[in-house]
């Protein structure tokens, strides 16, 4: 009966897979559907989108280098495998680019299928043996052993598949899905403790991308959270591990390096393009109006707090979540996705399939009706005014409106935490807060 359940199980996943495999085909078959929305700002941006990136392998077919402009923006590993593959679809007459990309959507889903499958399955093993330290009645309440990790691992599973952003960034042939795969498989072989793994799609990362060097701090930290040992040997360990995740970083910008036949132009191009973001394209970030608007000699100063703001987070997310050291890699996953210098609605979509592993939480979420509000607001909102600012040439209401939608993200982030917090608290404090010497209730709060 057993066997028969869970051959049942894995073909309701199957099946999952299926259809949201399907559903990618047929939409990337609508042609005029596909050229409409890799015009869209909302999902395209100057680092990720498809046209960028056929420009660069034009260029690099005609001998030109793609740095030299300022059209070009992604690694030179990435464009030598892309550029082989178009080559490779002309000669096949198929688009072999976006059934890389597919696969790459399909990886990831998997990756969070296991993710919440082993996150739940150890949190269930954890505090089975440290019951003992649990209030009785708020382990009762609170509790994970009812949570079926197979159907927490499938919500997750069906919520990256099906939700609307995913599919057209997949069928918008953008970069992004491959920046997806990497952090679902960083956090994937976190959770499994498996250190080379780790290391090297961080660094893989890094290198594509720049942002997951906000991560270093959190992954190194996980790597060496299960050794006993004393504080002087976990700091080595972290500065090790830092250390290897730096030489695997030069390995890739060396071997970039002698792809643009020994120039160091591709760095300006790359990690100088998402540091210093020169390009101020509208999208639904934080960045772009801010920084036209704001005067030059104070330009440099903010650039460089907002993206230490996104670094130093996780510091504090480390030293407060110990005993659960997934939560700040998971954190700092959303994190980039909300400060990054050009994000895109498809961004979110990782992060929002990873929220089920929290499923234990939910109870303990306080906005979740305003945070969807907001959310379903901002979605319509956010193309409408940038219609409007075609029609008015007045931009504020647009970036008004991507304010409001990166406020929903941080309460949602916030919230999380929050739950996640106020649930360890009372799970060995107990439902009834105990009293302080002045005879005063005790006051949970998030530090």
């Amino acid at each position: 009966k057993n066997l028969i359940n869970r051959s049942m199980r894995d073909l309701n996943g199957m099946l999952i897979v299926f259809f949201g495999i399907i559903l990618r085909i047929v939409f990337f078959q609508c042609k005029g559907i596909v050229v409409y929305l890799q015009r869209r700002i909302e999902f395209n941006t100057p680092a990720n989108s498809w046209s960028a990136m056929s420009e660069g392998i034009h260029l690099s077919q005609e001998g030109s280098s793609p740095y030299q402009g300022s059209v070009f923006h992604n690694q030179p590993l990435l464009l030598a495998c892309l550029s082989s593959l178009e080559v490779l679809s002309e000669r096949l007459n198929i688009d072999l680019c976006f059934y890389i990309i597919l696969i790459c959507d399909i990886v990831t889903a998997f990756s969070i299928f296991k993710c919440c499958e082993l996150y739940v399955e150890k949190t269930i093993q954890k505090e089975k043996v440290n019951c003992s330290v649990f209030d009785k009645e708020a382990y009762k309440l609170l509790g994970i052993e009812s949570k079926d990790p197979d159907a927490v691992a499938k919500l997750g599973l069906i919520i990256f598949l099906f939700n609307p952003f995913s599919i057209i960034t997949c069928i918008c042939k953008s970069i992004l899905p491959i920046e997806l795969m990497l952090h679902s498989r960083l956090l994937l072989f976190c959770i499994r403790k498996n250190y080379l793994g780790a290391i090297f799609t961080l660094s893989l990362s890094t290198y594509l991308f720049f942002f997951p060097i906000c991560l270093w701090l959190p992954v190194c930290f996980h790597l060496v959270s299960h050794t006993k040992s004393s504080t002087k040997d976990i700091l080595f360990n972290i500065l090790m591990n830092a250390a290897l995740l730096s030489c695997w970083t030069t390995v890739f910008i060396m071997i970039s390096y002698y792809l643009c036949n020994y120039s160091w132009d591709f760095l300006t191009q790359t990690w100088g393009f998402q540091y210093f973001i020169p390009d101020m394209q509208p999208n639904i970030g934080l960045h772009w109006y801010f920084y036209m608007e704001m005067f030059d000699q104070y330009r440099q100063f903010f650039i460089n707090m907002i993206h230490a703001l996104t670094f130093l987070t996780c510091i504090p997310l480390c030293w407060k979540f110990q005993e659960d050291k997934i939560v700040p890699i998971f954190s700092g996953i959303f994190l980039i996705a909300i400060y990054k210098s050009y994000p895109t609605f498809g961004d979110m979509s990782l992060t929002l399939a990873l929220i089920p592993m929290f499923s234990h939480s939910y109870c303990l979420f306080r906005n979740t009706t305003f945070i969807v509000l907001l959310c379903l607001a901002c979605i319509p909102g956010i193309p409408v005014m940038y219609h409007v600012w075609l029609v008015t040439f007045n931009p504020n209401f647009f970036y008004a409106m991507t304010l409001v939608y990166g406020t929903a993200l941080m309460l949602l982030w916030s919230d999380i935490l929050f739950a996640i917090t106020k649930r360890q608290f009372w799970m060995r404090n107990g439902l009834v807060f105990p009293k302080n010497e002045d005879k005063k209730s005790m006051h949970l709060v998030l530090s």
